[in-house]
């Protein structure tokens, strides 16, 4: 599997995987309620407690840490992850930053920005994608730098 490091902030599609320090997620989005939620005008917290559950959420791929429930719901406008500081915290996992990355909810997108991270966040590439010099990329579990000089 191929990971690209995020170099900038970058808008999560469903079915998305990323990985954040050692944990791995799927991203799952209701798009057609998202939508329709932004032509009115809703909150995503309203959103949620009209449908009664969440319109969007991760779920773990893989989870080793298993006090941590298998689904994060994506219920607010921002969500933070981390080892110490966030809405969800890991921390038992040594690769998380103690503030590591956040998802945001801006209209019909949800986008993924890395906090400045130790480690990085990574998300998988689908098919073709440009990698920019300078950019890290996730192969198994070896992290690599694009150096075209």
């Amino acid at each position: 599997i191929l990971s690209a490091g995020l170099i900038a902030t970058i808008t999560l599609h469903d079915g998305d995987i990323i990985r954040m320090g050692e944990q791995v997620f799927r991203f799952r989005e209701k798009v057609e309620a998202i939508a329709g939620a932004a032509a009115r005008g809703t909150t995503m917290l309203e959103l949620t407690e009209a449908l009664d559950e969440p319109v969007a959420e991760l779920i773990f791929v893989g989870n080793d840490f298993l006090d941590t429930p298998a689904r994060l719901p994506l219920n607010e406008e921002e969500i933070s992850f981390g080892r110490s500081r966030g809405t969800y915290v890991f921390p038992e996992d040594s690769l998380m930053s103690r503030a590591h990355a956040k998802i945001y909810h801006r209209g019909e997108d949800f986008f993924l920005e890395d906090l400045g991270s130790r480690n990085g966040t990574f998300i998988k590439v689908r098919g073709r994608a440009p990698i920019p010099n300078g950019a890290t990329v996730l192969v198994g579990s070896q992290v690599l730098k694009v150096d075209t000089q």
